[in-house]
């Protein structure tokens, strides 16, 4: 089965928005979800999710413990954390589970496709 549904969690809509405007111009198809619970899930009932964006500001968890959960869904797919903190522990959230870090400060396009052929390969 072809993975290429891309789960989005973010409670910014303008971000959630403009990220979902990137992926889907890959020719993948979106979800956004602002919140934890939302994502877990989403996560739960779709299994040809490609991975997951995932903002650690979230409504109805605390920074990092959000990896763990999506973990405990579903240890298949890759985490992505999109986050504009400064303060995000590379070392914490690969330890977590997260695959991989992408800041907001640098999000674009380009980042975006290059961190999807990443997984994808």
């Amino acid at each position: 089965m072809r993975r290429n549904r891309v789960l989005i969690v973010e409670d910014s809509p303008t971000w959630a928005m403009l990220v979902a405007h990137w992926v889907r111009s890959l020719s993948y198809e979106v979800f956004c979800v602002e919140t934890l619970a939302a994502a877990i899930s989403h996560v739960k009932t779709n299994d040809d999710l490609l991975c997951v964006f995932l903002d650690l500001g979230l409504p109805d968890v605390l920074d990092y413990d959000a990896i763990p959960a999506l973990v405990n869904a579903d240890p298949h797919i890759p985490i992505v954390v999109l986050s504009g903190r400064d303060t995000v522990s590379l070392p914490t959230i690969t330890a977590e589970g997260a695959r991989m870090f992408l800041h907001k400060n640098r999000a674009s396009p380009e980042s975006i496709a290059q961190v999807l052929a990443d997984i994808v390969s």
